[in-house]
């Protein structure tokens, strides 16, 4: 769910020089040798910095940055999930030891992420990354390790990378790693969020109603990726179809649009290869990776998982340390050696737990699935039928369009099915009948429309039958209509019944 932050919190600066818990160091200018005044502590994987600003007042300020999910597990790892109960609960230590006020906490950055189990090793589905559809990818690295592949805009940095590999070069031992990928973006800015969704200070992380759809910034930011799934019998392409794949799969390619081409004629290239893809690919790992972000985002946020807390009170100090950490139970991991905190586990597990206010509301997630593709759409709106394109991207329109160009097909069958049997009727009685038709031509100027008694219709005025495309006939003041055909037949039969009167 969420990993790195930095947060503003200069209300708490006293407090935290003063604490306990902080170690401050005093770095040196290594010119001068002078102390520098600003000051940093590192507790559980968080850096807290203090210090004053270089203004008149020499205002004092406070930030703290690093990984919410590493902190709960200690600061050693950030490889298991990390659930909106857990996310309110670190939050709400914070809060106990540092006296921080999440409400007057701002967030300058932060990191929105999820960690999905493929079908296939990490490894062969990064291959099939391409670009994206602005720019290519640039490696992602651990030192001299290649983890996965990042992407960097003016507002944030997607990673897609192999969790395992990456917790691997930090030597810990994580078993449930094996084959697991995180998709991550990291809003340097937190200002996006905070206009879509309204997300600005640490309060609003507890929010359950602004963070339930964040999971539409990693579906959007996935539905555009550039990707081949290698699963094209070129065999079956023509000798310029395989060009256009050549080129779809080079990630110069689009970097080359990006530089050359308008935005408009970009959209185009990036709607032909998905139109491509539609045709010869089945996208199964693209498809399959979306809606394992959904999933696993609504497991994530699950608030009725309060009913099996794994955590101890985090009102009720322990005896043994005046602050206990609320990650001490249930450890998956191993590290070189034993910790002590690990061997009393069991000595911190509790069976009920006193939650914030907001958590013990029971939310009820209705699994909701489009129509067209069953995709899951438990995210959208209520009355929502299909996959939406605000959260599925450009490729949403294929299940609307399908949807209704099936019922608009379905409606003209049963109309023109309505106007053979009516026409087959009136055919048996036009003879004996003198009714007024509404007749529409379509002309230069547009489309007209003329009156006229059935006898009146004469085949030098309407022998050019193409142009007509609608006749109405008024049987007890209503209007029986047809249309295409089923017009030009009737004109037709009408113009041969007045000839032989």
């Amino acid at each position: 769910m969420f990993d790195g932050i930095k947060i503003k919190c200069n209300d708490v600066a006293d407090k935290l020089l003063k604490n306990d818990l902080l170690r401050f160091v005093s770095p040196l200018d290594e010119t001068t040798g002078e102390i520098k005044p600003n000051k940093t502590a590192i507790y559980q994987n968080l850096r807290f910095g203090v210090g004053t600003l270089n203004n008149a007042n020499r205002t004092p300020y406070a930030n703290i940055k690093g990984s919410l999910h590493k902190y709960y597990n200690n600061g050693i790892h950030n490889a298991n999930d990390f659930t909106f109960i857990d996310v309110a609960n670190v939050i709400k230590e914070l809060s106990e030891k540092f006296k921080i006020v999440p409400e007057n906490t701002s967030i300058t950055n932060i990191e929105i992420g999820v960690n999905i189990n493929l079908s296939i090793p990490v490894s062969k589905f990064l291959k099939m990354l391409v670009s994206m559809p602005n720019d290519k990818f640039k490696d992602y690295k651990i030192g001299k390790i290649k983890v996965g592949k990042q992407f960097e805009t003016t507002d944030k940095i997607i990673k897609i990378y192999d969790k395992g590999k990456l917790i691997g070069t930090n030597k810990i031992i994580l078993p449930e790693t094996n084959n697991l990928l995180r998709i991550e973006v990291k809003y340097k800015r937190i200002r996006p969020l905070q206009v879509k969704y309204g997300i600005k200070t640490l309060t609003d992380l507890t929010d359950f109603e602004k963070i339930k759809n964040l999971n539409n910034e990693l579906l959007s930011i996935f539905e555009n990726i550039i990707m081949y799934e290698k699963d094209i019998d070129t065999k079956k392409l023509t000798t310029k179809q395989l060009l256009r794949l050549k080129d779809y799969i080079n990630p110069l390619y689009w970097e080359d649009l990006s530089d050359n081409e308008t935005v408009h004629k970009k959209r185009h290239h990036k709607e032909q290869y998905r139109k491509f893809l539609d045709r010869y690919s089945i996208q199964k790992y693209k498809n399959e990776v979306l809606k394992l972000i959904t999933e696993k985002w609504n497991l994530l946020i699950n608030v009725q998982q309060i009913n099996t807390p794994q955590f101890p009170k985090l009102n009720e100090l322990n005896k043994a340390d005046k602050y206990p950490s609320i990650s001490n139970v249930n450890k998956s991991w191993k590290t070189g050696g034993k910790s002590s905190k690990d061997k009393n586990n069991k000595n911190n597990e509790i069976d009920n737990i006193k939650l914030p206010d907001f958590q013990t509301e029971k939310t009820q997630i209705e699994k909701r699935f489009c129509k067209n593709c069953g995709r899951e759409i438990s995210h959208q709106k209520k009355d929502s039928k299909f996959c939406s394109e605000k959260y599925f991207g450009k490729s949403a329109k294929k299940c609307r369009n399908k949807a209704s160009n099936k019922n608009r097909q379905n409606k003209r069958i049963e109309k023109r099915q309505v106007e053979i049997n009516n026409l087959k009727e009136l055919n048996k009685i036009l003879p004996e009948t003198n009714y007024n038709l509404k007749i529409f031509r379509n002309t230069d100027k547009g489309i007209k429309t003329q009156r006229k008694k059935q006898k009146e219709v004469k085949l030098l005025k309407y022998k050019n039958l193409r142009k007509i495309i609608k006749v109405q006939v008024f049987i007890n003041r209503k209007a029986m209509e047809f249309t295409t055909m089923r017009a030009k037949e009737l004109i037709k039969t009408i113009i041969s019944i007045n000839i032989n009167i």
